[in-house]
């Protein structure tokens, strides 16, 4: 019950979201859209005008399978460097028209088959027969590593179908053990996996949260998540997309970029994932993996539905895991199931329509055959999207392709805690004020049963255009790329609640429910536009990819941030075996809603306590409730990574090749708490002095002579651009080549990374030694400001994977042994010792003044500042020696077997011999196990009819 308001503070004031705020923002975000369509189009009716100034010619291809001389109907067909495609017709032919003469490479793509690329001169009219050879194990080389990007493109390494079966993957973060730098880890889908791209700090979440995950064309988003404080252990908002919803059964494809990505992918900063589903025609297949911790089975197949009427394909996936089958007390289920269309209508327009849903259960509780409490923690996920890409082939001068992208999704993330709200001190009051005031409140003398949840109901819209064209300049070769790309994101659920309010899940400052759909939704603009030019000259060749992205985030908005990202590829080839390569780029990521719309800050502060009273009936607990509402975050960036590298590739006879590339990575401005107080008066009463005594009732409050008021500083939960990362390091991909005695290849890939973080926001403390009175209510006079970023955490880490490949084509097998070694692993933390800068006094309108600290006051051994010794204040660095921990090495081995056409069955030994050392680092002589628990085994047993 609330007895009594006051407003002691000075508050923002009160802005209520309505309707048509969201209507503005959109306005904003059509016009610019409308804006660059017309764009497109007058410089399209320009270039249609003109005429070509090069001669040009006709290529027509017929495509077809090696073995049974089938036509290929729907192979994708391109010459990239021109940004022209076509698809194959029934009779497997593709054309290519008003192609200018010189050199060119055609590659051929289609599901279930090796792709292929062609250097092809063109002096006239050509007509080429080729033929794809479909993937099997049966082939001389099979491909169970990660390829490494050309040079002069974005550092980036691509991953494909028979490296996904090979490793067995259950999902996408599976498959990152590909990577350079990247360690192998135990399958064990009951734990949160997100990505980290060149970084290996534990506490870099600005990492995770900016590497883009790109299915189907499309962003995997959480922009519109929040913070759950439910209890559950799996919340996503302020970081990276959960890798575990991803299953990996229906890719076929994923390219991992580590380096500066071109100018069309963005909203990220560490890099991007983009996975390409299986689409067209495949064989009925069954899948099914067991490890003592996971079950994980699909079913699959792909139909073409005749030559003029494409192909439909469909998938359904299950995964079941258990942390410890021994102890259950964390399970976690995913199913999935997708269906997709692909065709292409009057030979121009190629489509390709999914609809796809996916949901996620995570379970934490007790076991249920030791105890049963009632006590448990589930987090569940269900999401329907759409996606639907499209290319139109319309050859003209300034526009020879025409691709789009739309996509939808809608998610309902419920996730619930029963639990045991323990009582530690002997009383537990009972905060749930939403409204600053004085308020009696209830309380608990015993341990109570609680249960709440969270409820959230992420909404995305997204659609992309793109523009892409060549043109052939004398010894130029240009392939333009230009783009528009929007996001509507909201989410209008009830938030975090109490199943009953007078018995709340959290009774304390964090614990009061949150409702979200008084929040604006974000609306996000971006554009760019892109050359990638290869220049002959002097029998050398010279490629460059130099783009500019513009993202807006919230255009025509107060809270609005833009940003633009300038980013540079490029290589020279030196001689016919060394080309260097290097480039530069910007990036940026949009903060999402957790950032941009705090919650309100809720201070609760005792304001008379009378329940040790013999008689109940006069018992009384008086809290003061302080709230501040931030409402939006004002001055917030876009946090912007900056990448440089530097790198050569040599090739060796015998397709050998060695690459090697060194980065340099930092975020300066990556999202993090921002230390800014304001100041609010609280009243104390105590018997005797502003509390009346009643017999058998409740003492009467006289609210105007209070035992003392205090003046409290509170932060006022506001965000900023407070976190600084720097990651660098050189990354080494070598691939070793093929012993064709031993029928086996090798690759040895790694990296040397370090990894440094800190935070930039205000550095502020409460004065040691203060006096009594300050002391004994917790009420420092003031607050001190110190340098800020004096603090800083690194982490080193040099590691390598051997992988040796042996591949019988006579039997069918591919078996590959994987030798990985941490040489090296040091991580430490600086404390720079420093002096206050300066410090905060609170003044009568709720706010702070700052007072400048000189150096005659710290000179001054006995200055004081409100009766508090300056000199004490000084901190004295206390570095910690690095921990450096001895190398450790881990062996892994993997077969794959196809015992007929139609079966065949992959194992998996991790941590092959069981190796655990006892070790001990540099700063320590206790011993420790290494490698504990990374030994693991599995099966997977594949049909296809």
């Amino acid at each position: 019950m609330g007895l009594r308001t006051n407003n002691p503070v000075n508050f923002q004031p009160i802005f209520v979201f309505i309707n048509n705020r969201d209507f503005v923002n959109l306005k904003y975000s059509i016009q610019h859209f409308i804006l660059f369509f017309l764009l497109l189009i007058a410089a399209n009716a320009a270039g249609q005008t003109s005429s070509y100034k090069h001669e040009s010619f006709s290529i027509r291809i017929t495509v077809t399978d090696s073995l049974s001389g089938q036509t290929a109907i729907g192979a994708t067909c391109q010459i990239k460097e021109l940004g022209v495609f076509a698809v194959t017709d029934v009779s497997g032919i593709a054309v290519f028209k008003n192609i200018p003469a010189g050199e060119a490479k055609i590659d051929i793509s289609y599901l279930g088959y090796e792709s292929i690329t062609k250097t092809i001169n063109i002096k006239g009219d050509l007509t080429l027969k080729l033929k794809l050879i479909e993937t099997s194990l049966k082939l001389k080389e099979v491909n169970v590593v990660a390829k490494s990007s050309a040079a002069g493109s974005s550092t980036s390494s691509k991953i494909g179908r028979q490296a996904i079966d090979h490793l067995q993957a259950t999902n996408l973060s599976d498959l990152m053990q590909l990577i350079p730098g990247q360690i192998i880890q135990n399958n064990d889908l009951t734990t949160l996996k997100q990505v980290q791209i060149r970084s290996i700090a534990s506490n870099d979440n600005n990492n995770s949260y900016g590497a883009a995950i790109i299915v189907d064309g499309v962003p995997v988003s959480n922009n519109v998540d929040f913070n759950d404080r439910t209890g559950v252990n799996t919340t996503t908002a302020t970081s990276g997309i959960d890798l575990r919803q991803i299953g990996a059964d229906n890719i076929e494809s994923v390219e991992v970029i580590r380096g500066i990505p071109s100018a069309e992918y963005g909203d990220l900063t560490s890099g991007a994932i983009i996975v390409k589903s299986k689409s067209g025609k495949t064989p009925f297949e069954i899948k099914t993996k067991v490890n003592p911790t996971t079950i994980n089975s699909s079913i699959g197949k792909g139909w073409s539905l005749g030559d003029k009427n494409g192909f439909l394909n469909a998938n359904v996936d299950y995964a079941q895991a258990w942390g410890d089958p021994r102890e259950k007390t964390s399970s976690f289920d995913r199913f999935s199931g997708s269906v997709s269309y692909a065709n292409t209508f009057l030979k121009k327009w190629k489509t390709t329509t999914k609809i796809s849903i996916n949901t996620l259960l995570d379970w934490r509780g007790q076991d249920p055959d030791v105890i049963a409490t009632g006590t448990a923690t589930t987090q569940g996920d269900f999401t329907l999207q759409l996606n639907h890409e499209g290319k139109f082939a319309f050859n003209l001068p300034l526009c020879r392709t025409l691709s789009y992208v739309a996509g939808f999704s809608t998610s309902r993330k419920e996730s619930t805690n029963s639990t045991i709200v323990g009582n530690s001190s002997g009383l537990i009051p009972i905060l749930t004020a939403t409204q600053t005031g004085y308020y009696d409140i209830p309380f608990k003398t015993t341990s109570y049963y609680a249960s709440g949840g969270t409820v959230s109901t992420p909404q995305s819209y997204y659609f992309k255009v793109t523009n892409t064209f060549g043109a052939h300049i004398e010894k130029f070769t240009h392939q333009f790329n230009m783009g528009l790309e929007y996001r509507y994101e909201q989410n209008k659920a009830i938030g975090y609640y109490n199943t009953n309010d007078s018995l709340p899940l959290r009774p304390n400052s964090d614990g009061r429910p949150r409702p979200y759909y008084d929040i604006p939704a974000l609306n996000q603009l971006s554009g760019f536009i892109e050359d990638k030019m290869e220049w002959k000259i002097l029998g050398k060749t010279l490629k460059l990819q130099a783009g500019l992205r513009y993202t807006c985030l919230q255009p025509g908005m107060q809270e609005q941030v833009w940003s633009l990202s300038p980013r540079l590829n490029a290589s020279i080839e030196l001689t016919k075996w060394l080309e260097i390569r290097g480039g530069y780029g910007k990036s940026s990521k949009t903060p999402g809603m957790e950032y941009l719309y705090p919650a309100k800050k809720y201070m609760d502060r005792l304001a008379a306590d009378n329940t040790a009273a013999t008689n109940p009936a006069e018992r009384m607990l008086l809290y003061y409730t302080n709230v501040y509402d931030v409402i939006r975050t004002l001055g917030l960036q876009n946090a912007t990574d900056t990448k440089v590298e530097l790198g050569f590739d040599i090739k060796l006879p015998e397709n050998r090749h060695i690459t090697i590339i060194g980065y340099w990575d930092q975020t300066p401005n990556g999202f993090g708490n921002y230390t800014d107080y304001y100041t609010y008066l609280a009243n104390f009463y105590s018997m005797g002095k502003g509390l009346i005594a009643n017999t058998g009732a409740k003492p009467t409050i006289d609210w105007n002579n209070p035992a003392r008021v205090d003046t409290v500083f509170s932060t006022t939960g506001k965000v900023g651009n407070t976190q600084w990362s720097d990651n660098k390091g050189v990354e080494f991909d070598f691939d070793l080549g093929r012993i064709k005695e031993w029928n086996t290849s090798f690759y040895l890939t790694g990296a040397y990374i370090e990894t440094s973080t800190k935070t930039t926001g205000p550095n502020t403390t409460n004065p040691t030694l203060i006096p009594d009175p300050y002391h004994d209510v917790n009420t420092p006079p003031f607050k001190y400001l110190y340098p800020s970023g004096q603090q800083l955490s690194i982490n080193r880490r040099l590691s390598s994977q051997l992988r040796a490949v042996v591949n019988i084509p006579s039997l069918s097998m591919v078996l590959s042994t994987n030798l990985q070694v941490i040489w090296y692993s040091n991580s430490e933390t600086t404390n720079q010792s420093m002096s206050p800068i300066g410090y905060f006094t609170a003044n009568l309108t709720g706010g702070v003044d700052y007072h400048l600290i000189t150096q005659d006051m710290l000179n001054d051994p006995n200055y004081r500042i409100k009766g508090v010794l300056l000199a004490d204040s000084k901190i004295i660095g206390n570095d910690n020696p690095p921990i450096t921990n001895p190398p450790i090495w881990l062996m892994s081995t993997r077969l794959t077997k196809d015992i007929s056409k139609i079966v065949g069955f992959s194992f998996y030994v991790n941590n092959t011999f069981f190796y655990e050392p006892w070790q001990h680092s540099s700063v320590t002589t206790s011993l420790t196990q290494s490698n504990v628990g990374t030994f693991s085994f599995g099966m997977e047993l594949y049909f296809k009819l």
